[in-house]
């Protein structure tokens, strides 16, 4: 840390005070766009990996839909309503048993996340073309 404070005090010795305070605000942004950039970039890559991991889990959701039979159990809604009516208690209790909660609960987390990178990476580049 001392010798980078130093090289600097050295190259500023070299310099008027204007160009000073100029190349300071210059590497300043200089410093906040690379920031910037990191920022996208590391949002673009959360972005695409929520993406890609949210078609596996989306497919896996729907498989465990149809082998759990909650197909079945929801499709006695439109055939046999008084049988629904009768016995709705166990059969609300089917229905939610026969729910994959734990894929349902991943797909919404990288939805999420998905979500997040979409606009934070939006606000970034927004912040852009407004400075630019």
């Amino acid at each position: 840390m001392n010798n980078r404070l130093e090289k600097i005090f050295k190259e500023s010795l070299h310099q008027d005070e204007q160009n000073l305070s100029s190349a300071i605000w210059q590497a300043i942004l200089k410093k906040e766009s690379s920031k910037k950039k990191i920022l996208i970039s590391a949002n673009a890559v959360v972005g695409t990996l929520s993406l890609t991991a949210l078609v596996f889990v989306v497919r896996d959701a729907l498989m465990q839909f149809s082998q759990s039979g909650f197909y079945d159990y929801f499709s006695l809604l439109s055939s046999d309503r008084a049988v629904v009516a009768t016995y709705w208690k166990e059969f609300t209790l089917s229905l939610t048993e026969s729910l994959p909660f734990t894929s349902i609960t991943i797909s919404l987390l990288l939805l999420f996340i998905l979500f997040v990178s979409l606009k934070t990476v939006t606000r970034q580049y927004k912040n852009r073309l407004l400075t630019a």
